[in-house]
């Protein structure tokens, strides 16, 4: 067996490996709304590992848990876990009573129309010092101190996980000054109640975008990452 077919066969067997791999624990999803902005807007292709173990602050895909509403999909950050409790206290994310400021610098973000022509609003990228290990990026109000409306503190029941997505005023529902956020309606577990965890699909693991990410200085070109 010459050299070259040995090299063949065996860079096909390494193929054949990585693509079952793939196919047992990945899939290919569409993120159906801006709550992860801005590290996943609505449109991007994400990697969704369906047999990942799901642990605090990672993002994940699950089925509405309003069984009245099957078929819909939320997005969001498990920030809690059975046992803990969470709310949002002067605008920040607060965990078993601990929380932690958002970074000192910070980059502008801008929604746009479609065809670019609109501007919607400006929002500030936050690296939030995470209570969970690592620096996110997450979005607040511009001009706003990162303030928002305060949830009271809810505790995370037996077999449920507490989301909340990146972008904290579309996902509290509310901008600082009381106003609704652009997209609409409120997309966390403090609206629409924790998530049976048998209702989580799975882990964003890797996300490819080719929307115009909006941080100013930055680019529109195609982004390929591990999700933060």
């Amino acid at each position: 067996m010459s050299v070259v077919f040995k090299t063949l066969f065996w860079l096909a067997v390494l193929f054949a490996l990585l693509f079952g791999v793939g196919v047992l624990f990945f899939k290919v999803r569409t993120a159906p709304d801006d709550s992860m902005a801005p590290n996943l807007m609505a449109g991007d292709k994400f990697l969704l590992c369906y047999r990942c173990d799901i642990e605090k602050g990672d993002a994940v895909l699950c089925d509405h848990p309003d069984p009245t509403r099957k078929g819909v999909k939320v997005l969001g950050r498990v920030v809690g876990m059975e046992g803990d409790r969470v709310e949002i206290r002067r605008g920040l994310l607060r965990v078993n009573d601990s929380d932690k400021n958002v970074g000192t610098d910070s980059k502008l973000f801008r929604y746009w129309s479609p065809n670019r022509a609109v501007q919607s609003m400006e929002y500030m990228v936050w690296e939030h010092a995470s209570l969970f290990g690592e620096q996110v990026p997450v979005l607040y109000a511009k001009d706003a101190g990162g303030l928002l409306k305060d949830h009271e503190p809810v505790a995370v029941k037996r077999g449920h996980y507490f989301l909340i997505g990146d972008h904290r005023p579309l996902t509290l529902g509310w901008t600082a000054d009381g106003q609704l956020a652009p997209g609409g309606g409120c997309n966390s577990s403090f609206c629409y109640d924790q998530v049976p965890a048998n209702n989580c699909r799975g882990v964003v693991y890797f996300v490819h975008s080719t929307a115009d990410r909006g941080i100013v200085g930055g680019t529109g070109e195609d982004r390929w990452g591990f999700m933060p």
